[in-house]
């Protein structure tokens, strides 16, 4: 029974292998695109790194299976079951780092996956859109429903700004975050990358355990205790790739907090840069982003993009709205080839999105669907802008525009692991069934509150 477990156990590490290879690691929803049958589905983009992971795994599969083979040779042969092993931890090890390499350093993958997490919690949790004025949601067309505001900062993680010398026991969640581990990662996370994971500590498993002989258990013993030695060193060396990183963003950063002390904005912006070679997701933050539009602004670059959303913020801390929309929307119009940076787009439009929330809850209904139409169209992958958009479809009336919202969030949201994705879908389902019940389509509104309970 113990030898055919350990068969059982090599296969289905294998099998776990060419799964991982064949599935996805970490896709995150980029686009609309028509359905098969008339629907809408999500266009996913699959971090770039995965399909180097993907191979490394494919290369490690073959491996194992050319030195032990599926008859289990190692049972014979120590030398072909420590090469297996020794491969199997490789592979384990390029697992543990694929995290920081798809997120902290994945560039516009990590970026979206944050944002669209944030967005998420912005509308879930206990305060936010969904669970905010329940004792006002039942009024015709939600009239005295109010949007709750967007968090100012996009953070994919915080801004290292320690060291070696300096690194706490309560650092260590923090370490996590950098390393990749961060809520947004395990909500896009692939089953290739589970079972990659899974399928080498299975082979792994398997492998501690050679034959029935006399000696066996000694032998065994050996080979476990070469086996976490090979397995630390390993996850020594996964540390050391994803601390080495961190550790040398943050003596920039800190290095530019001393040239901003000094009045040396231009140097302090070069540094900022260099951090951001080392961990590309600290382009995407919104500090980031605004410290180097301080940064141009003071070194006398007006006209750059970071300059302007600079003084676009400027300007709405001041009060001047409608001067801060327009350089909102010149440079939220601009991240699609025009010279605008993405990260400098995407931030214009979070802070149109804050004053499209303004508008609704004024009263300017029109005014903020006119707004949210602009801002949907600019980023139509969006949590926040659907569902303000649907609440302002409502109360105007527009049945087939609240609908259409309706279909691409249930798309969207396919795409997430969540479990309490179901309470938005829920209040999606109640606002066409709010819509239902001003058409007088009685079928409709009976369809639509059937659905609301099981989304």
């Amino acid at each position: 029974m113990p030898v055919l477990l350990t068969r059982a156990a090599f296969v289905c590490g294998l099998a776990l292998f060419v799964w991982s290879v064949a599935a996805p690691w970490f896709s995150v929803p980029v686009a609309f695109a028509p359905g098969a049958e008339g629907g809408i589905e999500t266009v996913t983009a699959e971090a770039g790194c995965a399909w180097t992971c993907k191979a490394a795994i494919a290369a490690g599969a073959a491996c194992v299976i050319g030195w032990c083979g599926i008859g289990l040779r190692w049972r014979r042969q120590s030398r072909a079951r420590d090469r297996a092993a020794t491969a199997a931890i490789i592979l384990a090890a390029v697992t543990l780092a694929f995290p920081f390499f798809a997120f902290s350093r994945g560039g516009e993958a990590g970026e979206a996956a944050a944002r669209l997490q944030m967005q998420h919690e912005n509308l879930t949790w206990l305060g936010g859109d969904i669970y905010n004025a329940q004792e006002y949601s039942y009024q015709p067309r939600k009239s005295a429903v109010q949007l709750k505001d967007t968090p100012r900062v996009l953070a994919p993680f915080p801004v290292p700004a320690l060291s070696p010398a300096t690194l706490r026991l309560s650092d260590v969640n923090n370490l996590f975050l950098w390393a990749g581990y961060t809520p947004a990662f395990f909500q896009f996370a692939g089953r290739g990358w589970f079972c990659a994971l899974f399928g080498s500590l299975m082979i792994l498993a398997s492998l501690c355990r050679s034959d029935d002989g006399a000696f066996a258990c000694r032998e065994d013993l050996r080979f476990s205790a070469r086996l976490a030695k090979r397995g630390g060193a390993a996850l020594l060396a996964v540390v050391a790739v994803v601390t080495l990183p961190v550790f040398s963003a943050s003596a920039w950063v800190r290095a530019a907090e001393k040239s901003v002390a000094a009045g040396e904005f231009a140097r302090a912006r070069g540094q900022l840069e260099a951090a951001i070679a080392w961990l590309p997701a600290l382009r995407y933050h919104t500090d980031i982003v605004a410290q180097l539009g301080a940064a141009d602004a003071a070194a006398g670059r007006e006209g750059s993009s970071h300059a302007l959303l600079w003084k676009g913020y400027l300007l709405e801390k001041g009060g001047y709205f409608q001067q801060a929309t327009q350089i909102y929307r010149g440079l939220g119009a601009g991240g699609t080839g025009e010279g605008v940076p993405v990260e400098v787009a995407r931030e214009a439009r979070r802070a149109l999105l804050r004053e499209a929330v303004n508008r609704y809850n004024a009263g300017k209904i029109q005014s903020a669907r006119a707004l949210l139409d602009w801002l949907h169209g600019a980023e139509p992958v969006h949590l926040k802008v659907n569902y303000a958009l649907q609440l302002a479809c409502l109360q105007l009336g527009k049945t087939d525009a609240l609908r259409q919202c309706h279909e691409e969030l249930r798309a969207l949201y396919a795409t997430f692991r969540s479990k309490n994705k179901r309470a938005v879908l829920s209040a999606s389902h109640h606002n066409l069934a709010e819509a239902g019940f001003d058409e007088g389509a009685v079928a409709e509104v009976v369809r639509q509150l059937d659905k609301m309970l099981r989304p």
